[in-house]
């Protein structure tokens, strides 16, 4: 005496293997959504007045896991120059310690003084790149040069009393 007709079967076989591919694809989606989803972007601002031009770099992570963000250089270079010169990279003081721990779904922004790539005029083929490592993974930043629409970044203003 058989518990399942043998005529259903090959159905109740389909129908298990439908729920097994689409668990498994739940699975690999939930592994994704789980990890870091960082967003980065940096650019250049002229200095005005008695403020000397900066550097911003924002740094956003959606993911839902802490991610670990190292500093390497800032890396300028032009079609002219020699690609094994050491003055085109320097290391740029930013407002934070590194490596820095970004916990999830939290961004933050950091700045730090940039009158060489305020200054550093390449031509087209130039490359003006923040080297970084984020989450172990190396990323090369290109900055974005200075626009007229750009201001620095405001500072916090304490709360009216």
């Amino acid at each position: 005496m058989a518990l399942i007709p043998t005529d259903a079967a090959p159905t109740i076989a389909a129908l298990s293997l439908c729920v097994s591919v689409l668990t498994g694809l739940l699975g690999v989606a939930a592994f994704r959504k789980g990890g870091p989803k960082v967003r980065t972007r940096c650019y250049a601002v002229r200095g005005s007045g008695e403020q000397p031009a900066q550097l911003v770099l924002d740094v956003t992570n959606r993911g839902r896991s802490e991610v670990t963000i190292n500093l390497i250089d800032v890396y300028m270079s032009s079609p002219w120059s020699d690609k094994k010169d050491i003055e085109n990279s320097y290391m740029p003081q930013f407002d934070a310690e590194f490596p820095y721990r970004l916990p999830a779904n939290a961004s933050v922004q950091w700045t730090c003084p940039a009158e060489r790539v305020a200054n550093f005029r390449g031509g087209l083929e130039s490359k003006c790149l923040l080297r970084l490592t984020i989450a172990g993974r190396r990323r090369n930043l290109r900055i974005l040069p200075p626009a007229p629409h750009r201001t620095a970044p405001q500072t916090a203003l304490p709360p009216l009393s």
